[in-house]
């Protein structure tokens, strides 16, 4: 999780602090996340160390019969520029910056990914919800064409995604790290990155 004590009510930071002072050890994914522990006085034993793809999980290779078979399923045209978001429909996510942002871009906006964690388990299914909203918003700026959502995808199909990609955008307002900068790395993407999420700080502007 982000750990960054102005962004946390008093009662928040508190409890977490006692938690993290419970553990001999704590591992944070970024220096944001290690420096907002210093801050805030934390007595813990800290290390920082960012997160890990494996990078022969990943098949870079993927083969242009493979990319126009994601192209034909979600209306992309060879010619267009894409705008690749890959993150679960869910608020923290920030799909509507991306959306705002490409309202005067000549781009298709592909928003790839589905359900939150929290939808199940609250008992209301909050990825619809949301996915809703970013649709009107869509509608309201009268870009519904430059805007695809592709729902849930398999491993093979966002492989595709990140090669047919010219960019990879992570809008999070506030993100733990952000791992699909470094997939959209792995395709040689360069990587528009908002700077609440904690893999801006390896983002050379």
């Amino acid at each position: 999780i982000p750990f960054v004590p102005e962004m946390l009510n008093e009662k928040l930071r508190n409890f977490l602090v006692r938690a993290f002072e419970g553990f001999d050890e704590v591992i944070v994914s970024t220096k944001r996340d290690l420096e907002g522990l210093v801050r805030i006085g934390a007595k813990v034993k800290v290390k920082q160390i960012y997160p890990y793809i494996d990078p022969n999980y990943y098949n870079t290779n993927v083969s242009k019969s493979d990319v126009e078979k994601v192209e034909n399923k979600f209306g992309i045209n060879e010619d267009d520029k894409v705008v690749l978001v890959v993150a679960r429909m869910d608020p923290i996510k920030s799909q509507d910056i991306a959306i705002q942002a490409v309202k005067n871009l000549d781009v298709k906006l592909v928003l790839a990914g589905d359900g939150s964690f929290t939808s199940k388990s609250l008992g209301h299914d909050k990825a619809s919800v949301w996915s809703r909203k970013l649709k009107e918003l869509a509608r309201d700026l009268k870009i519904e064409d430059k805007i695809i959502f592709t729902g849930y995808v398999s491993d093979e199909e966002l492989m595709a995604l990140y090669k047919r990609a010219d960019v990879v955008a992570l809008p999070s307002k506030i993100e733990g790290f952000g791992l699909t900068v470094c997939e959209g790395w792995l395709f040689k993407k360069p990587a528009i990155v908002n700077k609440g999420a904690g893999v801006s700080e390896l983002v050379i502007d």
